[in-house]
């Protein structure tokens, strides 16, 4: 009885995210005559007509492009540029054209926290606008571009699934590994590799593969699996799966981290030993993040994502940074922990509202989460953020055994 509330709401809750975005969009750039979040042409058909075909955007080269960058930008990001690049800020005039090229990349570096407000002021053309890349490493901004249009099919955004190893040469190395058994088909399996989607996917691949050491006959190899590549081409639908189960595997990290660096009085942790030791409770929590996003968003990760969730951070090079002992800092910016605390809050609206649907207050889309969140800052801080109800005194959070 329980799963049919949880649907419904679903239902619900899908309709009204749709109904407020729609509604929030109709001012937004009207004077640019981009098609929002309904298209009135028969571009999805093409799109999913291709995505069953296999045809991919072609493969771009890479050419002199246009970074914008903020004190803020991560050190990776940055140092994708080259010498032909040029570098602006979101307060800077954009150059019409770049080595003789009208149509270049525009690399947006921002962190979420500044998108929002350089999306909504900069002055683009509609061709601008496609050219524009976003980055979606361990982070969601996807509620952030869908406001503004900038989602789809044709939109270039990047999950590099990269660390930078030399800031001197500025290399990189690739996150991607080799699992230790084989998938259905008895080829290789490989988890953490990168994602590329859109027009200018081409030109990103290009670029971090330089950066890799990797030969440009790799890139051409056709009788190497794509799962076999450090970086993949694909269509926005398979980038959008990477971009979530690479987000929900970080964000699952971080939390139970932090739980750990409490527990012990502060003692400082790697990712990669929270990983090796605590494999269990981040599993728990990625499953739990992986079916709300599936019953609210319709989006459902691919199969075995736990497992590779925990082995591109416990196998994987550049992966033994210290967790973050409040990973709440950045939760009013959608980024990973955000997200879904809105997911959260507008799931308690709307069975807020909902009083035909008996018990419905007593419906948590992510106790786990709650529960981790409620250890880390107190019952208070769910309530402040909206992600439990004031009704639901029956609702109490006991900490695990940690």
């Amino acid at each position: 009885m329980q799963i049919i509330k949880i649907v419904c709401l679903s239902s619900l809750l899908s309709s009204s995210t749709s109904f407020k975005l729609l509604s929030s969009v109709g001012n937004a750039r009207s004077t640019c005559g981009r098609l929002f979040n309904v298209w009135s042409d028969n571009r999805a058909t093409r799109e999913y007509q291709s995505f069953l075909e296999g045809t991919l955007p072609p493969f771009t080269l890479d050419i002199p492009s246009l970074f914008i960058n903020s004190p803020a930008s991560t050190p990776t990001l940055l140092h994708l540029q080259n010498p032909d690049d040029i570098t602006v800020s979101i307060t800077d005039e954009f150059p019409s054209t770049i080595s003789g090229n009208d149509r270049f990349p525009i690399y947006v570096t921002l962190p979420p926290s500044e998108l929002n407000n350089f999306l909504a002021t900069i002055s683009l053309t509609p061709e601008q606008l496609e050219d524009l890349v976003f980055f979606s490493d361990s982070v969601i901004i996807e509620s952030i571009l869908r406001v503004h249009g900038l989602t789809g099919t044709d939109q270039t955004q990047a999950v590099l699934g990269v660390t930078l190893s030399d800031t001197v040469r500025k290399r990189f190395s690739t996150t991607a590994v080799k699992l230790d058994d084989v998938d259905s088909m008895n080829e290789e399996k490989w988890a953490g590799g990168g994602s590329v989607c859109g027009k200018w996917a081409g030109s990103i691949i290009r670029r971090t593969y330089s950066k890799l050491d990797v030969t440009a006959e790799f890139l051409e190899d056709e009788e190497l699996g794509d799962n076999k590549k450090p970086i993949r081409h694909n269509f926005y639908r398979e980038w959008r799966r990477v971009m979530f189960e690479r987000a929900i595997g970080s964000m699952a990290v971080d939390l139970v981290g932090a739980s750990h660096v409490k527990s012990s009085g502060g003692d400082s942790l790697d990712r990669k030993s929270v990983t090796n030791n605590h494999a269990d409770e981040i599993v728990d929590l990625a499953r739990e993040l992986a079916a709300g996003l599936r019953q609210t968003m319709s989006v459902s990760l691919l199969t075995n994502f736990e497992e590779r969730v925990i082995e591109t951070v416990s196998m994987s090079d550049g992966m033994s940074e210290l967790i973050n002992p409040d990973p709440t800092a950045d939760i009013n910016y959608d980024n990973k922990l955000g997200f879904f605390v809105e997911i959260q809050k507008k799931f308690l609206t709307i069975a807020s509202e909902k009083s035909d649907v008996a018990g419905v207050m007593s419906i948590q889309i992510f106790p786990l989460l709650c529960e981790y969140l409620g250890y880390l800052k107190g019952d208070e801080y769910l309530l402040e953020i909206g992600a439990v109800a004031e009704e639901e005194e029956a609702y109490v959070i006991k900490p695990r055994a940690w």
